[in-house]
């Protein structure tokens, strides 16, 4: 005989309407396994400090820097607007490619669970002194990782993050 599976959590089947059946929810340990994996893959692209990268091959040092901020907006400042529009497209990258490559292999949670994991990257590497991107590494990566979930969602936030560093070029002027 044949095993049964059992329905997915809130699916109907036709003991639903009746009380007395055991509600039942399976979840399949391999889904686990890969929404834990892709996340911790999303963790270990999202470390990797791709704009102290650029810096060093445009030749610029960026633990000179006052701020200590090894973001594309400080490599956009210091090495200029090409190093910086690479930096940007890199963090942008590093939220994209785990989300897309999780979603189309595995599953949209697991795509969710691997932006997480950039993001988290983002914010703090596990081989860094600092991190990664710092804020603005962090906000491209969620950008890039929003926009490979939902591209409307994406754009919305990329909006957003323009509005946010243009109110904040405008607080430093004054």
């Amino acid at each position: 005989m044949a095993a049964r599976s059992s329905p997915p959590c809130g699916a109907w089947h036709p003991g639903a309407l009746d009380r007395a059946a055991p509600r039942t929810c399976y979840v399949n340990p391999a889904d686990v396994v890969a929404v834990v994996l892709c996340a911790a893959a999303g963790y270990a692209v999202g470390s990797l400090p791709v704009s102290a990268w650029v810096a060093r091959a445009a030749g610029v040092d960026l633990n000179r820097d006052v701020r200590r901020n090894p973001g594309s907006a400080t490599v956009w400042r210091l090495a200029g607007p090409g190093p910086g529009l690479l930096a940007v497209s890199a963090d942008l990258a590093k939220g994209v490619l785990p989300v897309a490559l999780a979603t189309v292999t595995s599953s949209p949670v697991a795509g969710l669970a691997a932006g997480l994991g950039a993001l988290a990257g983002a914010v703090w590497p596990v081989l860094g002194r600092i991190p990664a991107g710092g804020a603005a590494g962090a906000i491209a990566v969620l950008v890039g990782a929003a926009f490979a979930l939902a591209p409307p969602a994406g754009i919305l936030a990329a909006l957003l993050a323009l509005a946010a560093v243009g109110v904040s070029r405008l607080a430093r002027r004054t």
